[in-house]
Order: C-alpha cells, then sequence, then structure tokens
C-alpha cells in the first residue's frame, strides 16, 4: 500500500499544458498534442471555480486522469474524453456541443463515462445502480470508456481521504465489488492490486492495519533467509546458462486478506506472501528454470499451477511453485516469459500499446478486451431490472480459482468451481443451456446438478422440445446460466400467459355475443391505449397473468361496441376448459391437489395467473378481499396427463407393510411421488403419500385397493 498522498500544490494552466506534453510527445504528433491542448482548455473554462474536496482546483482531477491514460499510451481521443470525462456530469456542457466542438468518437466516450442525472436520491441505491449499469453497458460496447473510468477511479481512490466518511466507504466498496475485478478480468493486475488495497483500506482499516503490522514484522524476520535464496538462485541459473531477471515480490494487502477469509487459513499458513519472479526469454526457458529451481529446493506437493499450458481467462500466463527453503520457510515462485509479465501487469492497456503501432484502428484488442467483460449485452436482452443486472456482474466478477472442463471434441471451458453440467451447456451456447436434458462425464451419465471436476471431459444431452427446470436455479453457479433459465422460464410463461388471456377473454365477450375478430379493432385500439399497452398480445399476457380481470375487460371492449346485441350480465359464459397442459400460468395447488372429476373452480390471482381448486376448498374463501377473480371453470375432455393427489394412511406397525402399500399402489398404474411419516406410535403410523393419477375414478380405485390390506385401518383423501 502506499503511503498517504501529499497533494501537489495547485498548478497553472501553462505547468498543466508542459506535463501534458512532456507525457504525450514521445507518442503523440504534434497536431494531436494541439488537440489535446484545446481540451484542457475546454475542460478548465467548464470547472472554472469549481473545487475538490482536498480544495484544490477541480481540473486537476481530470488532468490526473488523463496523465494516467498517456502512461498507457492511449490515442489523442481518449486523452481528450479523459480531459472532457466530468464535463457534462458536473457543467451545464452536453454531449452535443462535445460533438460538435471535438467530435463524435470524443462525445460517445464521455456519455460513457458519465452518470445518469440524479431525480431518485430517495432511492440511492437504485440510482446508483442505475448509472453504474448505464457505465457497464457503454464499456461493454468499447473498453476505451471502462479504461476512462479505470483511471478516473483510480485517482478517485488515490484522494479519497478527503471525502466525507459515508462516501468513502461507498466508493470503496463500489470499487471492491467492480472496478478491480474488472482491471484484473482485462490483465491490468497492478491498477487491480492498488484499487484492491486502498479499498481494503477504507472498509476495514483495523484489519488492514493488523496486516500491514504483521507484514512489517514478516519483513524483518525473513531478509537474510529470503537473501540467501536469491543468492542460491541466481549462482545456479548461472551454471544452467539460463539466463533470467530475478525480482521479489510480494503479495498484497488485500490479496492475502481474501485468501484468509476465502480459504480460512491464518496469516502463518499462506506459503505464497513473499517470494520470486523469474523472467526468462522464451517458454522452453521457463519449464528449463522450473526444473532447476525444483532440483534446488523441495516443491510442496499440490501446489504447482502450470498457467502458460492453461492460461486463466484474462490471457494470464506463468508458472507458479511453492518451493521450501532454509529453516523450512516456504516462498513462492512465478516464472513467465518477458511478453507474459509485460502482459500480466498491464494487461489490455499493454496489448492495446503493441498494436497501436501496427493496427491503428485496434479492432482485434477491442474485441479481444470485450470477450473479457461479463456479456453485459446478452444479460441487458434478459434483464431491465439495474440492480439484477449490476448484482449478477458482481457474482460474474467475483474473485475466485477456475475450473476447466473439456467437451468431447477437445473445446476447453473455464467455469467456477462447483459449476454443474447446467452451467457448462449456458457457457456453451444458451440454445444448448435451454434444451438440455443430461449429461455425460467421462461418457457416465450423471444427474444434472453433479459438480464437474477439473479436466473432465463433459457430454451435454440435449432435446428440440426441451426447457429449462425451475430448480436448476437452486444449484447453478454462473451469472450467465441463471439469466438464461429466468429468461426462457419467462419466456415460457409469457407465451403460456398470452395463450390463457386469449381463451378468457374470448369467453367473456360471449356474453355479449362479440369475438376477437376485426369488427373489435377500434374497441381495442381504445383499450390499449387506455392500459398503455402495446398490442393486443401485451393485453393477452396482462390478463393471463391475472392483472388485469377478463370479465371487467370484456365491458368495457362491449361499451365501446354500440348497440350490445345482448344486455351485459344476462348470459353468462360457459366454463372455461381446463387440459392441465396449460403450462406455468395455470396452477395446481397443493392445498387441495385437484384431479380430472373434481368439481372445480378458477381464481384469477394477480402475478400468478389461473388456480384451479377443488369446491370447497378454504384457501377459496375472502378471494374478493384479496383481489383475485373467481372463474367458471371445467375439466376438458381431452386430457393426457397425470395429476397429484394425496393420500392419509392409518397402519399398523408390522414388518413390510410399506411395500405391501407401495405393491397395491403400483398394481393401480399409479406412480408414487411423495411419502412422509407425519406420526409414530407404538402400535400405528401415520403415512401421507402423494401420488400421481390420470382422475378421480383411478384414484378412487387406488383408495378402494389400499382399504383391503391387512394392516391398514383407515385410507382418506386429503
Amino acid at each position: 500500500m502506499a503511503a498517504s498522498l501529499t497533494l501537489p500544490p495547485p498548478v497553472s494552466t501553462g505547468a498543466s499544458l508542459k506535463r501534458l506534453r512532456k507525457a504525450t510527445s514521445n507518442y503523440l504528433g504534434a497536431a494531436d498534442i494541439a488537440l489535446l491542448e484545446r481540451a484542457y482548455q475546454r475542460s478548465e473554462q467548464a470547472h472554472t471555480g469549481q473545487l475538490r474536496h482536498s480544495g484544490e482546483p477541480y481540473i486537476q482531477h481530470p488532468l490526473a486522469v488523463t496523465l494516467l491514460l498517456a502512461g498507457w499510451r492511449m490515442d489523442v481521443h481518449v486523452l481528450m474524453a479523459g480531459l472532457l470525462h466530468d464535463v457534462v456530469e458536473d457543467t451545464n456542457v452536453d454531449c452535443a456541443a462535445l460533438g460538435r466542438e471535438f467530435g463524435d468518437k470524443v462525445a460517445d466516450l464521455v456519455d460513457g463515462v458519465t452518470k445518469l442525472e440524479r431525480f431518485k436520491v430517495e432511492d440511492r441505491e437504485q440510482d446508483d445502480a442505475d448509472s453504474l449499469y448505464k457505465i457497464l453497458l457503454a464499456m461493454n460496447k468499447d473498453v476505451l470508456v471502462f479504461l476512462i473510468k479505470l483511471a478516473d477511479r483510480l485517482h478517485n481512490m488515490r484522494t479519497i481521504d478527503n471525502l466525507p466518511l459515508p462516501r468513502r466507504y461507498r466508493a470503496a466498496t463500489e470499487t471492491l465489488d467492480i472496478y478491480a475485478p474488472l482491471a484484473h478480468r482485462l490483465g491490468m493486475s497492478e491498477v487491480g492490486r492498488e484499487l484492491e488495497d486502498r479499498s481494503f483500506k477504507v472498509v476495514n482499516p483495523s484489519f488492514w492495519s493488523e496486516l500491514e503490522q504483521r507484514m512489517r514484522k514478516l519483513r524483518g524476520q525473513r531478509r537474510r533467509l529470503l537473501t540467501q535464496v536469491e543468492r542460491t538462485l541466481r549462482e545456479r541459473l548461472t551454471q544452467e546458462q539460463i539466463k533470467a531477471a530475478l525480482h521479489r515480490r510480494e503479495k498484497h494487502l488485500y490479496g492475502i486478506y481474501r485468501k484468509m477469509i476465502n480459504k480460512g487459513l491464518n496469516f502463518q499458513e499462506i506459503h505464497d506472501i513473499q517470494g520470486f519472479r523469474l523472467i526468462v526469454n522464451s517458454v522452453s526457458a521457463c519449464y528449463l528454470a522450473l526444473g532447476t529451481a525444483h532440483n534446488l529446493f523441495m516443491p510442496v506437493p499440490g501446489r504447482f499451477k502450470d498457467y502458460i499450458a492453461l492460461p486463466k481467462s484474462n490471457g494470464y500466463q506463468s508458472l507458479h511453485t511453492i518451493l521450501r527453503g532454509p529453516h523450512g520457510m516456504s516462498f513462492e515462485l512465478q516464472i513467465r516469459t518477458r511478453e507474459m509479465d509485460r502482459l500480466s501487469e498491464s494487461g489490455i492497456a499493454a496489448h492495446w500499446l503493441y498494436k497501436m503501432h501496427r493496427h491503428p484502428v485496434h479492432g482485434s484488442v477491442k474485441e479481444r478486451a470485450r470477450r473479457l467483460l461479463p456479456d453485459l449485452r446478452e444479460l441487458h436482452g434478459k434483464t431491465r431490472d439495474s440492480l439484477e443486472l449490476v448484482e449478477q456482474v458482481k457474482q460474474d466478477l467475483s474473485p475466485s480459482s477456475e475450473l476447466y472442463v473439456f467437451t468431447p471434441k477437445g473445446d476447453v471451458f473455464k467455469l467456477p468451481p462447483g459449476a454443474t453440467p447446467v452451467d457448462l451447456a449456458y457457457a456453451i451456447h444458451t440454445d444448448v443451456g435451454n434444451h438440455c436434458v443430461g449429461a455425460e462425464i467421462e461418457r457416465n451419465p450423471v444427474p444434472l446438478r453433479s459438480r464437474m471436476q477439473n479436466g473432465q471431459t463433459v457430454r451435454i444431452l440435449t432435446r428440440e422440445q426441451a426447457n429449462p427446470n425451475p430448480a436448476w436455479l437452486n444449484f447453478v453457479v454462473t451469472p450467465r446460466a441463471r439469466l438464461g433459465i429466468r429468461h426462457r422460464l419467462k419466456s415460457l410463461r409469457d407465451w403460456e400467459a398470452r395463450d390463457l388471456g386469449h381463451r378468457l377473454l374470448t369467453k367473456e365477450l360471449e356474453v355479449f355475443q362479440l369475438r376477437l375478430d376485426d369488427k373489435l379493432c377500434a374497441s381495442l385500439k381504445q383499450l390499449l391505449n387506455k392500459h398503455q399497452l402495446q398490442d393486443q398480445e401485451a393485453l393477452f399476457v396482462k390478463l393471463g397473468y391475472g392483472d388485469l380481470p377478463a370479465p371487467i375487460v370484456a365491458r368495457e371492449i362491449a361499451s365501446q361496441d354500440k348497440p350490445l346485441k345482448t344486455p351485459i350480465g344476462d348470459t353468462p359464459p360457459g366454463p372455461l376448459p381446463i387440459l392441465g397442459t396449460e403450462g406455468m400460468v395455470v396452477n395446481f395447488p397443493r392445498c387441495c391437489h385437484p384431479v380430472p372429476g373434481d368439481s372445480i373452480v378458477g381464481l384469477l390471482s394477480r402475478g400468478r395467473g389461473l388456480v384451479i381448486h377443488r369446491e370447497g376448498c378454504g384457501n377459496i374463501s375472502g378471494a374478493a378481499r384479496r383481489g383475485e377473480w373467481l372463474l367458471d371453470v371445467c375439466w376438458s375432455t381431452d386430457i393426457d396427463c397425470e395429476f397429484t393427489a394425496s393420500l392419509r394412511l392409518l397402519v399398523t406397525n408390522q414388518r413390510g407393510v410399506l411395500a405391501t402399500i407401495a405393491t397395491a399402489i403400483s398394481k393401480q398404474e399409479a406412480n408414487i411421488v411423495d411419502l412422509k411419516i407425519k406420526e409414530s406410535g407404538d402400535t400405528t403410523t401415520i403415512l401421507l403419500f402423494n401420488i400421481q393419477v390420470r382422475d378421480l375414478s383411478q384414484m378412487e380405485r387406488v383408495q378402494a385397493h389400499l382399504k383391503q390390506l391387512e394392516h391398514v385401518t383407515e385410507v382418506r383423501r386429503v
């Protein structure tokens, strides 16, 4: 962690422009520098009179952001956007004006990093999520937006001590949740580590202080031993003629804290706090150096990781090994090439610098960066709730080790620990996830909730007609899978609600001898405008979910049709036939378990759709008070599915009685889906069975057959 920042005294315009020229003259031409100076003057003019919390002129912040961007060798448009990034948010200048003055590219970048206007100050969490949602989507469209925002956040974190405590805590928490993980995701580890340590100091100052003291003590204790290890390593590498640069490295404080929390370790149990980084000239030299180190010091079993053969998702490559040094001291050795080292510290920014002299458009770099970010465009298509999207992004970015699994074709997928075949299916493609029906691991069938292990080959089985199971949400671990399942289920529910709504409205219009045809277009149009609905399909969805009552909607439509062919209410509509295959918007509750043959009533419940109860069920009472509508329903004559019924049995305690009951139920072609022992005494036991039957007559046959069994004293339907 760097020492507390001492702010420099305010500098003049001339001094600021001189700093800009010095930072950019080694890679920008004179014309670009002139544009940059014009952008600085425009920003300084717009921020005139504004001060930061430290008391310095506000222009010092965009200047510092731009100098950071210049250190990453960003082009002139990005640097201009860095100078102007707060102009729209904090002054009366708008993006259109910036576009006219500096071009659309600069204006678009500034717009991307600009927060939404704050209208809902009473709901700060939602307000912050909305602004972050906008920035995340802009970042996903163009990674340059993220680099500007990252430089902005880095400078704000360096000067965070000047903010009030609540704002400090909020900014530090957001940095740990979003910005630092995104920096690591793009391989900008040096920036990510600094953001983490500065945020950690704000969020948990006591733990930060304790770790800093322990680190100071550890450095003093191990200085002599580490010097001995370094000398021995250098001598052996020279003997083996391996050209290498050897540097000491130390795990940053937040990295230590995270490892202690995630793995339940104490400070003494972490072996990679201190170590060395070995930089060599080639990949083959990496493995030669590894063999040399393992011959020199004893490697700790199970603590070797080859990120060269299997790079991390952000492109990071290196060999990591834990070794035992003098007096049993453990230390980590990282071995990598110069190119790997450059990319490990600066990530996409270093890649950008490498490409800029060869490919001015940077298209391949942008695409590579976009692939490293969470697929926000896909998430955006599946949810418009900014709080949910931000939460999903946080989960996706949460640091964890990586799980490598293979498909039968040899493709490698990196997933978080605990991932299931369903997570893999959605990682392959959304359609594969939506139609997944099973999986094989190493050619053996496994349940979809199975946790995959590193290096396994997993085959996903699909079927065209299949759809996700809502129960999958209980075990998937990736945001992509979770949102994919929710989106598909909602689409199915919307389709089913649309069909049910159409049927409900058709039935209710029969009262007025009206049909849903072209003649009702004018009436429907007025109704849609009244309820602010886009089209007729949206109306059917609302009706199917119970958000609009079909009888009232039918009356509204009929009142527009002059004259009415039948007085309102004279002829009740016929009952709505229930098939049992309508999907998730027609529900059969556990309170009464209706089956075909029972007298039934429909309860149209807001947001749930149509709930089918048996007549006399206690949950029907009070429907109007709860804002629910009773509908006349009946069983269809074309039912071809099974329904759950519940039976209560009183049996004597005899060996084999359960097997006898199960056999009796099976003989009546019914299936047991659940069994509970409600009460058990010395001589009798109460058993609750849930069985699947086609209709009431089959269930009654099951009951009659069970009553004939010797040790069954009572059978009744619950």
